[in-house]
C-alpha cells in the first residue's frame, strides 16, 4: 500500500470538470475552470480494519462457516479549489444583480468524522446468508 496508492493518486493529480451553465426564470449561472487536484480533496487519515473468520468442520457432513467485518474511517476531509471562473445573473424579485469573477474555495478539515462499518456472514452447511451496513 505503501507504493500503490501514492502511485495511483499521482496519476489523478487533477479531475477537471466541464463548464457548468444553469438557467431559469429567476437566474443565470455559468461555472467554468473548475479544477480539483488530489492533494486538495483527499482526506488526512484513511483507516481500513478488516477481521476476517473461517471455521471448518467434518462431523459427519463437511460444514463450514465464514465471517468478514470491515470497517473504514475517515478523518480530517477538506475540499480546495482556487480561481474558479463564475457568471452570475439574478432576474426576477425586487433585487437584480449581475456578477463575474474569480471564486476560490476552501473548506478547512471538517472536524466530524466518517465511519462505515460492513459485516457479512455465510454458514454454507445451511445456506444462510446475512449482510449488514451501518453509517
Amino acid at each position: 500500500m505503501d507504493v500503490v496508492l501514492p502511485k495511483a493518486i499521482s496519476l489523478v493529480r487533477y479531475i477537471p470538470i466541464p463548464r457548468i451553465e444553469y438557467q431559469d426564470a429567476d437566474i443565470d449561472l455559468v461555472i467554468e475552470n473548475l479544477v480539483f487536484e488530489s492533494d486538495n480533496f483527499l482526506p488526512d487519515r484513511i483507516r481500513i480494519d478488516s477481521n476476517s473468520h473461517a471455521e471448518f468442520t467434518n462431523a459427519y457432513s463437511f460444514d463450514s462457516q465464514y465471517s468478514n467485518s470491515t470497517r473504514v474511517r475517515i478523518d480530517g476531509f477538506r475540499i480546495r479549489a482556487r480561481d474558479i471562473s463564475y457568471a452570475f445573473r439574478k432576474k426576477t424579485g425586487f433585487f437584480q444583480f449581475e456578477d463575474k469573477g474569480l471564486l476560490n474555495v476552501y473548506v478547512s478539515p471538517l472536524p466530524s468524522k466518517a465511519k462505515v462499518d460492513g459485516q457479512g456472514r455465510c454458514l454454507c452447511g445451511d445456506q444462510i446468508d446475512s449482510k449488514s451496513l451501518h453509517i
